[in-house]
């Protein structure tokens, strides 16, 4: 996601050794700044993929729960009302 929107890759052309270290480190990639990610990247999106680059693997978003914000970052920005995993509109519960 992070190249598709920044036209970059994520750690440059860094040698993998020093990308695994800073991987291992906390390092994370800035948030892209161009007329793409511009267009697509929401503050909704930009946390959705900070929290899959969580430290803890346990705490990174399952597919299930991608869907389901990536669902509701849709309907924010098309002024929807977000439904929950059923299907029902959160408005409705």
């Amino acid at each position: 996601m992070y190249k598709v929107l920044s036209g970059d890759l994520p750690y440059g052309l860094r040698p993998e050794s020093v990308t695994a270290y800073s991987i291992v480190s906390g390092d994370r990639p800035p948030r892209p700044i161009n007329p793409t990610a511009d267009c697509w990247l929401s503050d909704t999106v930009w946390d959705i993929i900070r929290r899959c680059w969580n430290e803890a693997p346990r705490s990174r978003l399952t597919t299930e729960v991608l869907h389901q914000e990536f669902a509701r970052s849709q309907l924010e920005h098309e002024g929807g009302t977000p439904t929950t995993s059923t299907g029902r509109r959160e408005r409705e519960l």
